[in-house]
């Protein structure tokens, strides 16, 4: 059915799950014959997909559980057992993972998933705060936990996934066989409403707030999610993006579990054209980043031949001609860009941050059809998601069902702050009261940091972040982010970051745009550029972007940066950095 053709059509039908052994344990009951992980065996060296049955899968949870349970209760302090243990996991993503996972929230303790990316010094830090007492990791990490281990008091007991010869550390597959009671593990008592997961937000170490989300929390997410979007237990899912990120977590883990569908576990970004290839999935999670790094490799393919391009551009015309008579040609049409993502390709969501209009668009002509939504940490993620039949291009979507949201203290143009209510927010922040106090308001709401506006139909609009927001000297808000939008649209600019500044005579302040080029791009197209000519490229462009923004807006200073930014694991820039 074309898309956007019916406003307020029915929510989906959803089952109701307690906690997240009950989803698991749902899983098994009502989806027994559909494989909840495919992943390569390398055993053989074939690269072949294994499969993972539910029951399967819950027997792994199970062992697990059970065996860490017995060394908690052997090594733990008679104080310690007062309180659920801490289990973090620190691993690329793979098959251990998600046990540890699940063994850990379906009656063991609270789960922290770590970012595999950081420092031990970092990880030092994290450990200490959260108080792990617990970690599951892979060989690769083996060295870094031994490392920390003496700093972290709290650390009693490191599992290795892999083979790892040091006495200090337990062996995974060990642990799994200890001869322990599953039968009493399974049954232990699951509070839906206590802490279940907590999850370090982006930031320094020191600076970064740890929230507390409960199993709750995550399972309205999942059900209120997929009241709003259509699956199927023939879908099928490639992981790429970061297990420890929560939006990765709950949408390409939990929420697959429970509707039934098969994870492909994949082999990361940078493995991602080779899985989709050899997966075939029908659906996937991604970012921006990710989403436009696709696109700009089929432009640059269509830029080679211009006869190509022609062609391309009167398939797309076609295409929707056809589409607006209710006959979908689009997967016959762009067969051969379809086959780049495996040929079955037909749901991306996209989180993390807005995403250029024109990129969704043109995703969708192909038959690709990409749900843009809006989320938070602190809301197990998502807030707002668009709809298959009831979307905008340029929306973060319409409020998930059981959210309640509203803008803070709105301009002449609406935008302010969102508010946010419903059963996904968060407990508050772990060892910090005041944090926790400072967002909450008396209603009950959560303040989201994000500033941004609702429009007459409902669809939630993000202008940037609160803390970024420039003040002009006439008061009115600068948003860096929809600055950054602008520049960016252009072939010349990879990456960019708008600030505010100190003029050179320190009596004023004026905006800043600190761009990283396209090499590639430039040099193709112009030659080699010296600095000096690529700056007044730049410059000359930024003006063009001036004559489009109001005075007190105007970008004043252009910077030229010859390396990318610093990113998160998930690709988004840190500003602070």
């Amino acid at each position: 059915m074309p898309r956007n053709t019916k406003k307020n059509y029915p929510y989906h039908q959803v089952h109701y799950v307690r906690d997240l052994r009950d989803l698991l344990n749902r899983r098994c009951e009502m989806y027994p014959d559909s494989p909840v992980f495919r992943y390569r065996d390398r055993s053989d060296n074939t690269r072949s997909w294994k499969d993972i049955y539910p029951v399967e899968f819950r027997n792994d949870v199970q062992q697990l559980g059970a065996g860490l349970l017995s060394l908690w209760e052997e090594h733990a302090s008679s104080s310690q057992k007062e309180n659920l243990p801490k289990i973090a996991i620190l691993s690329e993503t793979r098959y251990e993972w998600y046990v540890s996972y699940m063994a850990t929230v379906s009656g063991l303790g609270v789960v922290v998933p770590i970012d595999r990316m950081m420092r031990a010094e970092e990880l030092a830090t994290m450990f200490q705060r959260a108080g792990i007492n617990i970690v599951l990791f892979s060989r690769h990490y083996a060295e870094t936990i031994l490392q920390i281990m003496p700093e972290c008091q709290d650390l009693l007991l490191p599992v290795c996934f892999d083979e790892y010869a040091d006495d200090q550390v337990y062996n995974y597959k060990d642990v799994c066989h200890i001869n322990s009671d599953v039968h009493a593990y399974a049954q232990r008592p699951i509070n839906p409403d206590d802490v279940g997961i907590l999850l370090f937000t982006s930031g320094t170490t020191s600076k970064s707030k740890i929230v507390m989300l409960s199993q709750r929390n995550i399972c309205s997410d999942i059900m209120n999610m997929f009241k709003m979007c259509e699956f199927s237990p023939e879908d099928s899912f490639l992981s790429v993006l970061p297990l420890h990120h929560t939006y990765e977590c709950t949408c390409g883990f939990l929420a697959q579990i429970y509707k039934g569908t098969t994870i492909y576990i994949g082999e990361g970004l940078t493995k991602i054209t080779t899985d989709l290839k050899e997966a075939q999935p029908t659906c996937l999670c991604a970012v921006p980043a990710l989403l436009e790094k696709f696109y700009e490799k089929i432009m640059k393919e269509l830029s080679k031949s211009k006869l190509k391009k022609l062609g391309f551009t009167m398939l797309r015309a076609i295409s929707k001609i056809l589409y607006f008579f209710r006959i979908d040609a689009r997967k016959k049409f762009f067969s051969t860009v379809n086959a780049a993502f495996g040929g079955n390709l037909r749901l991306v969501f996209l989180g993390g941050a807005p995403s250029d209009p024109k990129i969704l668009q043109f995703f969708d002509e192909i038959g690709i059809e990409v749900l843009q939504g809006y989320g938070l940490t602190e809301c197990a993620p998502l807030v707002a998601v668009n709809r298959e039949r009831y979307y905008r291009y340029n929306s973060a979507g319409l409020p998930l069902v059981g959210n309640e949201i509203k803008v803070d203290q709105p301009d002449e143009n609406g935008i302010g702050e969102l508010l946010i209510k419903g059963d996904n927010v968060f407990l508050g922040y772990y060892g910090n009261p005041q944090a926790t106090k400072d967002v909450f308001d008396d209603e009950g709401y959560f303040h989201s940091g994000d500033v941004g506006y609702i429009d007459q139909e409902g669809f939630i609009y993000i202008t940037g972040r609160k803390k970024n927001v420039i003040i002009a000297k006439n008061g009115k808000n600068v948003f860096p982010e929809e600055l950054e939008y602008l520049l960016n649209r252009s072939p010349l600019v990879c990456e960019s970051v708008v600030s505010q500044r100190e003029n050179e005579a320190g009596n004023d302040y004026i905006i800043q745009a600190e761009i990283f080029p396209d090499f590639e791009y430039i040099e193709e197209h112009y030659g080699n550029q010296t600095p000096e000519e690529l700056q007044q490229m730049l410059d000359a462009y930024v003006t063009s972007v001036n004559h489009q923004l109001e005075s007190f807006q105007r970008i004043k200073k252009v910077i030229l940066r010859d390396t990318e930014f610093e990113k998160s694991s998930t690709h988004k820039i840190n500003r602070c950095a």
